[in-house]
């Protein structure tokens, strides 16, 4: 019920705080989406790209792949976050191997992203 009071608290008041968690924040933007409230979904939108962090990002990137929400910004957010955070997560702690660009750009390629 915490999303639909938010969404209430939008129509009734055209402004919303957004004290909560980035999954929260999440969820209100697909429920926004669902019910064609595109100025709140926007909100979100920018809320979230101000929210994301090394630590939640990944967590966000899974659930807006899942949702197949259409989200520009936040997409071209999420990559560019993946980009900075992928030589780091995968090369350096899973692999522990020195690695170039090149061979980034081939693993994504492949990856389809």
């Amino acid at each position: 019920f915490t999303n639909m009071n938010n969404v209430l608290e939008f129509i009734y008041t055209g402004n919303l705080t957004f004290s909560f968690s980035v999954l929260k924040v999440f969820n209100l933007m697909l429920l926004s989406d669902r019910l064609l409230i595109f100025d709140l979904k926007q909100r979100c939108e920018d809320e979230l790209i101000n929210k994301l962090e090394e630590d939640n990002f990944f967590e966000v990137l899974l659930k807006f792949y899942d949702s197949k929400i259409e989200a520009s910004n936040l997409e071209f957010k999420l990559k560019q976050m993946f980009f900075k955070y992928f030589y780091k997560w995968f090369v350096i702690t899973c692999c522990n191997i020195p690695i170039n660009r090149s061979y980034v750009i081939t693993i994504l390629v492949l990856a389809h992203f």
